[in-house]
């Protein structure tokens, strides 16, 4: 009986004992659960928020073509990325998140340019309003740039560290244009172990993100009160000054006309004026270049006369889109020129034996004189049928080639247009150079390609409106702009101008694009 009693008090005191040791243990299970519930946010939900992202316009309306700058602002907390950013990818960066915002590249309804309305090159945006200091690398969508941080933006009293993007952007046609979201992807961990190999590594890792609002920006068509009859599509603020390679001249000869355009806006888009109606000179042709804020049209000119005493003053009108908005002009001053009569005996250009008013050199040289040089600079009668009769040969043998090629009925549609080609390549030389003799020359397709889309001859295609014809005949406005710039790059390298640097995958590109628009494979 007493041994019971002890067997039985002993194993009361044991479990006494055991359910001690379980309470201690709940309540400290319970104080390191609360712990680390303090200290240890949810996943992908950091508290608060460590990044933000900011779309920013720099104008709410817009006109059409006219250089607008869209901003990026990416702003993160630089304690927190610091002592807990985790990297996204194999290559370290020295911020490590990444931006997504793919319409930097390619909006639609706008095209990207520089800050100057040229078309921009196809590169990642560039960083702006850096103060100074080390660039941070992060990630742009698939790239990596570096960029000067700009100056910090406390966030709930935090210090956050901004980096600045922008992108320069013209629209094409009026209405909304909508500028999509940018997200900031991120990661993040709140437990990290020291190895041996790699350092200081992540225990947990969370996911983190941010985005901005979708923005609407409204695209006005150019106004057409006060709309000057000359104007040429300019839109933004401009001046303009013009410059002579030379004050004096001797009848017969030309000097270029050097005009200056800078400024802000869509620079390589508007018409440059084009002379045509500028009393008393004849304009043989004009040389157009763009640079950054600057655009330089070389006319070449030829006065008609020894009365012209100077080149008058020229005008750029443009839009100025304000506030307020208005139309403007900006003017050049007249240059001074003399006029000096041709040395005697001198055979000057029916051109300018036409254009001379009563008094001028024809009338000034003396009546024996006078007739010496109209019957030297008359051609012979029998000169004019043997100029022609080679061009109607030639003529009558083309007709028959393309007969001939029309009754092959089981030729394919390539063979057809080698041979066209082929047909006009001799016309091809004068315009773009010896160059172009080889049979797979991409420059060569490109002309004979332009010449069919606009219904003319090779020899025809190089003209300032090129753009405006083939968007008439149904080209797209983005080719029939590439077309041109690459025509006008190639006729500048023949006759003086910096060499071409164009791609043959550009020309080739821009060929396959005429070639898709009349249904013809590229």
């Amino acid at each position: 009986m007493t041994a019971i009693g002890r067997a039985h008090g002993h194993g009361s005191w044991e479990a006494a004992l055991r359910q001690m040791s379980l309470a201690v243990l709940g309540v400290l299970g319970l104080w390191a659960s609360a712990v680390c519930a303090q200290e240890e946010p949810a996943p992908g939900e950091p508290d608060p928020a460590r990044v933000f992202v900011e779309v920013v316009p720099d104008h709410a309306d817009w006109f059409v073509e006219q250089p607008v700058r869209v901003r990026v602002l990416v702003g993160f907390d630089r304690e927190f990325f610091a002592s807990r950013g985790v990297q996204l990818f194999r290559r370290h960066l020295d911020v490590p998140l990444q931006l997504l915002a793919p319409w930097l590249e390619e909006l639609p309804g706008a095209w990207a340019a520089d800050g100057t309305g040229h078309r921009a090159s196809p590169l990642p945006a560039v960083g702006v309003d850096g103060t100074g200091g080390v660039p941070l690398s992060f990630a742009l969508d698939d790239d990596v740039v570096a960029i000067v941080p700009s100056e910090d933006r406390l966030v709930e009293g935090r210090p956050f560290t901004v980096l600045v993007l922008e992108r320069t952007f013209l629209a094409q046609d009026p209405g909304n244009l909508i500028i999509p979201e940018a997200r900031v992807r991120f990661a993040y961990a709140t437990d990290f172990r020291d190895d041996f190999v790699h350092g200081r590594v992540p225990v947990d890792r969370y996911a983190g993100e941010a985005s901005s609002a979708p923005v609407t920006v409204v695209v006005q068509a150019l106004p057409q009160e006060g709309r000057p009859p000359d104007f040429g599509g300019a839109v933004g603020r401009f001046s303009v000054r013009a410059t002579l390679d030379r004050s004096t001249i001797t009848l017969g000869e030309s000097l270029k006309l050097s005009l200056e355009v800078e400024g802000t806006g869509n620079l390589d888009l508007f018409d440059a004026p084009a002379l045509d109606a500028l009393d008393r000179f004849h304009v043989y042709g004009r040389l157009d270049e763009a640079a950054s804020g600057r655009r330089r049209v070389i006319y070449d000119l030829a006065p008609l006369g020894t009365d012209v005493r100077q080149v008058p003053s020229l005008s750029v009108p443009f839009l100025d889109p304000g506030p307020p908005t208005r139309y403007r002009s900006a003017a050049t001053q007249a240059l001074s020129l003399d006029v000096r009569r041709a040395p005697p005996g001198t055979e000057l250009p029916a051109l300018f034996s036409a254009a001379a008013p009563p008094g001028d050199e024809a009338e000034k040289a003396a009546p024996g004189e006078r007739a010496e040089r109209v019957r030297g600079s008359r051609p012979p009668r029998w000169l004019l049928p043997l100029l022609v009769l080679p061009w109607l040969l030639v003529a009558w043998l083309g007709w028959r080639l393309a007969a001939a090629r029309r009754e092959r009925a089981d030729v394919s549609r390539g063979e057809s247009s080698r041979a066209r080609g082929e047909s006009v390549a001799p016309a091809l030389r004068p315009v773009v150079g010896s160059e172009l003799d080889t049979d797979d020359d991409p420059e060569k397709t490109l002309v004979i390609r332009l010449a069919r889309r606009i219904g003319c001859a090779t020899s025809a295609v190089v003209d300032p409106h090129l753009a405006q014809r083939l968007e008439a005949v149904g080209v797209g406005r983005a080719t029939a702009l590439r077309a041109a710039e690459l025509l006008d790059d190639l006729v500048a390298s023949r006759y003086g101008g910096p060499p071409v640097v164009r791609a043959s995958e550009a020309v080739r590109a821009a060929a396959a694009e005429l070639a898709d628009t009349e249904g013809e494979p590229g």
